[in-house]
């Protein structure tokens, strides 16, 4: 209870809050399931999530494989953000060890997400001593955030630091930024990279040692081996599910364009602009002293055809900005029809015990992209993993994994905090992917929430920013909104219809952070994993079997 009272203003403290808030914790989230009849034991939905691949290996097997004369120590495939960085980094601590990267296209990529790098992930940049590659590619400055709503706006910064500073994130263009990491791992002699496409795993009574490409000069299959194999391809990874179990789930699609105008076009400068808009919220932010990114967020179900998306971007998108500097730019943009789209994907971490083989980045999970926090993940695990794995013997795979173990514990609490954060926003935010008719009650508590400032605004700006990297806390933050919807819904005097209200609103906060809760594995004591089916539980079984087929 003090964890709660701890990051709330001091005008909230009161008995009255203290008892509201503690009930809504402790008890009202298990009787809300008791009577709801949610509370169940059944597992996952098989079409969502497979079961965990354990360690299927012989002795023999890894026996074999360690006596084979490898090609390499380490082969990365995929070098994009992570697969670059882990490259770059793993040659400056030890240079003894030989990398081979494989990499589907070299060219400067050019996506339509991954341009925003919030304060965490910069931070973790220079603590790789990678910082350098967020300069010189004209990167804008990211202070926060400003959020509209309805016809109300509201300007959050990122919190303050210790030392009085603020600290603040980046917007890029990706393929600038991945061209500077992969030029910063190329000045290693030690780092082979090779442009070409993995067809599959090598494999030796489940023991992993190499791979098969094919080279994109010659059209030649090759084959190259390693003592450990790590994957780093992005949520679109052919290998996740063979070495972890798990597949991504598209619950939503961003439709992309590219402002012109710079910061200038923007409500608030050099900030993430949210827009909650239907069908889905609308994020803009900086990405060049030139450029804005807009991102439309379609939930599933709600897309039109991409042969009717200009119209539908004009006709029915842009009368929703709040002024006319973006709307007219956001036309512009449409008008000149550099309009993309890509599936955002949710995909929890499940720990592979497979030797001679590691996830890492979008490849080993992933979250809904509103939070811009796929990099800040990606580069904290390249952190611990790189530390966890200097000076290892990569053929000592019961010593392998005991490192990867060390691993697995540092970054839990990071890696949960962001996935829970990002996934239930967007549940909250965006009612037409969570069909609960209470849930815009939890929209407008939010809004109320950040509109009392202190740290209803500093807490949750510092978790969205990576900045705050634990869970409780960010518990603590969205049962204290689940308070403020209580209060809403009793204004000015309690009604039975507003006692109903609350309920069914605590339901709809239960129902999309417990099972989020339970993926990531906090409070396993009291949220066991297999014990909260977040999907039926947010949309009901006929609408989950609908989302599933068209996913």
């Amino acid at each position: 209870m003090t964890s709660v009272i701890n990051y709330l203003p001091a005008k909230l403290t009161n008995s009255t809050l203290l008892y509201a808030t503690g009930l809504t914790l402790l008890t009202l989230p298990p009787v809300t399931y008791l009577v709801s009849g949610l509370y169940t034991s059944r597992k996952r939905h098989s079409k969502l999530f497979s079961k965990h691949i354990a360690d299927e290996s012989t002795s023999e097997g890894k026996h074999v494989v360690r006596n084979m004369q490898k090609d390499y120590d380490l082969i990365i495939v995929g070098a994009g953000v992570i697969g670059s960085a882990l490259a770059g980094v793993i040659a400056e601590k030890d240079p003894s060890r030989r990398i081979c990267v494989i990499e589907r296209d070299l060219s400067q990529p050019d996506r339509i997400i991954g341009e925003l790098l919030q304060p965490g992930g910069l931070a973790m940049l220079d603590k790789l001593n990678l910082q350098h590659c967020s300069e010189g590619i004209d990167a804008s400055v990211v202070k926060g955030y400003g959020v509209f709503l309805k016809g109300e706006q509201l300007n959050m910064h990122y919190p303050e630091n210790e030392t009085g500073d603020r600290p603040t994130g980046r917007g890029m263009h990706y393929g600038r930024f991945v061209t500077k990491l992969r030029e910063n791992m190329k000045q290693y002699p030690q780092v082979h990279v090779v442009q070409g496409s993995v067809k599959k795993l090598l494999e030796k009574d489940g023991v992993t040692y190499g791979a098969t490409y094919k080279d994109a000069d010659t059209q030649e299959i090759k084959t190259v081996t390693a003592s450990l194999t790590v994957v780093a391809n992005g949520a679109g990874s052919g290998f996740t599910k063979a070495v972890s179990g798990t597949k991504p789930l598209s619950r939503s699609t961003f439709v992309g364009l590219r402002l012109n105008g710079g910061n200038a076009v923007l409500p608030y400068p050099n900030h993430g602009n949210v827009f909650m808009m239907h069908p889905g919220p609308v994020i803009a932010y900086p990405t060049s002293s030139q450029d804005v990114r807009v991102l439309i967020d379609f939930p599933n179900g709600t897309m039109p055809p991409m042969p009717q998306m200009a119209t539908y971007l004009r006709d029915k998108i842009a009368p929703q900005f709040p002024d006319d500097i973006i709307r007219n730019a956001f036309l512009d943009a449409v008008n000149e029809g550099d309009i993309r789209s890509v599936p955002n994907r949710e995909m929890p971490a499940e720990r592979s015990r497979k030797p001679g083989v590691l996830l890492l980045g979008d490849a080993l999970t992933t979250r809904h992209p509103l939070t811009g926090s796929g990099m800040t993940a990606g580069l904290t695990d390249v952190y611990h993993i790189t530390n966890a794995l200097q000076g290892a013997d990569y053929e000592d795979y019961e010593s392998i994994q005991r490192r990867l173990d060390v691993w697995w514990k540092n970054r839990n609490s990071s890696m949960a905090t962001i996935n829970i954060l990002a996934n239930a926003l967007y549940a909250v935010f965006t009612p037409a992917a969570t069909p609960d008719p209470y849930v815009g009650l939890l929209q407008d508590a939010v809004f109320s929430y950040f509109k009392t400032g202190g740290v209803c605004v500093s807490g949750p700006v510092g978790l969205l920013g990576g900045l705050i990297k634990n869970p409780y806390i960010l518990a603590s933050h969205y049962f204290a909104v689940a308070f403020f919807t209580v209060r809403e819904a009793c204004r000015p005097l309690p009604t039975p219809w507003s006692f109903y209200a609350s309920y069914r609103a605590i339901k709809c906060a239960v129902g999309i952070v417990f099972p989020l809760m339970a993926e990531e594995r906090i409070l396993r004591p009291l949220i066991p994993t297999g014990f909260f089916n977040r999907d039926e539980m947010r949309y009901g079984t006929k609408a989950l079997n609908k989302l599933s087929r068209s996913s």
